[in-house]
Order: C-alpha cells, then structure tokens, then sequence
C-alpha cells in the first residue's frame, strides 16, 4: 500500500489535476482537488491518494505521477511537493539553499512547510509554520511561530586563525596566523614551509567541523574561504572562525637521487674528462652536477685524446658553469692535484 500527496493551486478550477498511479500504461486510481480529504492552505489544495497494488500485478509496470486531464492541453495546472512513500511510513523532506547550504523548508508527514529564514548576517531570526485553512478563517497560509533578535556591540570585530597541522618543521604563516578585522572586511594569508618536501593539501576545514573543503567556500555567514595553493583568502569576514591547514610528504625524489648523466664534450666533440650527472634536489626539481669521469667512463673517439689535463681542467661549457653557480651554490669541482 503506498500513500501519494500533493499541492494543486487554487486556479485548478476544473479539478483537471489529478494524482494518479499507471499499471502497465493505465490508470488504476487517481485523485483530485475535489476529493473528501482535500485539505486548503491558502492558495493551495492538498490532494492525497491512497493505493493498494493488487497481488496481481507483481512484476508488471507501476508509476507514480501528476497528470493534466484536460483534453486539449490547453489548461495548465500547477502542481508542487509531489511525494509518495509506503503508507505506514512517516516521510520528512528537506529543501537546503543551493549557496549557503541553509536549511530553508522541512515538509512534515502531513506536506505541511516549516520555513527558515535568516537575517544578512546569515543567522536565523524567523521560523514560520504552514497551517490549513479554518473555517472563514482569512489571511495568509503560514504563522510566524518563533522569531529571534540579535544585539551586536557597537564596535563588532571578528578573529580569523589558520592552524596547521601534519607539519613539518619550520612552517610560517604571515603575516601572523591570527588576525582581527572588522565584519565585512578580508583577511589574507601566505603559508610557507622551509621543508619543500611537503606539500599543503588542497582541502581545509573551519571551525573544527571535519568536513573538507577543497578551493573556496561560502560559510552559512557568508564569509568567503578560498585556498590557493599556499595563499589563504578570507573575505567578506562575518564572524570568528578557525581554518585548519594540512600538509603531505610531496612524495619527491629524494635529495641526491641520480637520474642519469651525459659525458660532456668540447666543440670538437671530444670527451673533456666531465660526467654531468642530472640530480633530485628533494623537492620536485633536478639540477646538473659535473664530477671527473673515471677511465673508461666517456669512450674517446677516434682523433681525441682523454689525458689528464683535460681532466684537470674544469667543465669548459660557460652556460653550465653559470647554471651551477647559481643553483644552491655549487661551483666547479676544484681540479685533480
């Protein structure tokens, strides 16, 4: 047995709305405005319908539905909150606000709303409650049932903090990791770590919640979170929160770790006694480092001459020189003695 119900607007006039249930392509019970148990809330009829499918139609089609009766089409019927459950279970619906993920309407078992609506600062100052129509009642179709005020100092400030979490040492957040701004205004953040082996989550969470957020958010007080890689945004400050950032091992090479080599050549093509091995430097990038080959190490082409002069001399590309110089202050190995 299952249980259907339904809003139908007062401009049904015709009663052509109906609640229905198909088996199989056809009607087996429908409903309308007109029904003894059609109930009115403002300009708006309740309409249920009550079905037992009969054993017979086990594993055959059974939809659900609204439909216009009217047989031109030309009739629009307006028909909202259509649900259907078993008939002895108790159904609650929730409506959420799509930007805030505020809770805005719960309808009960009996279809009726309960609205929730909340002042700019997002909090909530109102609940109403929709009630059917009494008899030569008149006026609107929800009663004001609960409403809340809000008294702020005169000069209101908020404080917003960055924790961190799953460190590594010699983490920093500038300009300080807790600041105080007046509501409305922004606050923003540069986290750094001296260990680049770690790398910050793209998630946070706020106000110690557990849930992850990843890139930007719009809190219920509608302060704004955005996170950038290591620069934190908060803007359009509303209220007191904590943000918690996290890190992770970036999963790098470790520092030191050989990729390769190439043996250098003069412009001549000739071995000059370099190896350039191609090193990790720990934190996702690589960078060339020479060292004296051994014998045998680069073959010697025919018409050169591997000696020890070449090998006491330093690497002779200028390019790589300057790129060693200037990367973690390495120089050129100091010659064989």
């Amino acid at each position: 047995q299952y249980r259907l119900s339904a809003w139908i607007h007062k401009s049904d006039v015709g009663a052509i709305g109906r609640l229905c249930v198909y088996a199989n392509g056809s009607i087996v019970a429908q409903s309308s405005i007109t029904n003894s148990d059609t109930k009115k809330a403002g300009d708006w009829y309740r309409v249920q319908l009550a079905v037992i499918i009969p054993a017979g139609l086990a594993g055959q089609t059974i939809e659900f539905g609204c439909y216009n009766s009217a047989s031109s089409g030309s009739t629009t019927v307006y028909v909202d909150d259509f649900r259907v459950c078993p008939a002895a279970a108790a159904m609650v619906s929730r409506v959420y606000d799509a930007r805030t993920n505020q809770l805005t309407f719960v309808l009960d078992d009996e279809n009726l709303f309960t609205r929730y609506q909340y002042n700019p600062d997002g909090r909530l100052y109102r609940i109403y409650k929709e009630v059917f129509d009494r008899a030569g009642a008149t006026g609107a179709a929800s009663r004001l049932v609960k409403e809340y005020a809000y008294n702020y100092a005169r000069n209101p400030s908020a404080t917003i903090s960055v924790v961190t979490s799953g460190t590594p040492s010699g983490v920093s957040v500038s300009p300080a990791s807790s600041t105080t701004v007046i509501p409305g205004d922004a606050a923003n953040f540069d986290i750094t770590s001296l260990d680049c082996s770690y790398v910050i989550n793209a998630g946070f969470e706020v106000d110690g919640d557990g849930i992850s957020r990843i890139g930007s958010y719009t809190l219920p007080d509608n302060t704004r979170i955005v996170l950038s890689g290591s620069n934190l945004s908060v803007t359009n400050v509303q209220g007191t929160h904590s943000i918690a950032i996290s890190y992770q091992s970036g999963g790098f090479d470790p520092a030191g770790y050989i990729y390769g080599g190439i043996c250098e050549t003069d412009r001549n093509g000739c071995p000059t006694g370099w190896y350039i091995e191609t090193l990790a430097d720990g934190c996702g990038g690589r960078y060339p480092q020479p060292r004296q080959a051994t014998y045998g190490e680069c073959p010697t082409p025919p018409g050169c001459v591997f000696t020890q002069d070449k090998r006491n001399k330093a690497p002779e590309n200028g390019t790589l020189i300057k790129a060693l110089k200037n990367n973690k202050g390495l120089t050129a190995p100091s010659p064989i003695k």
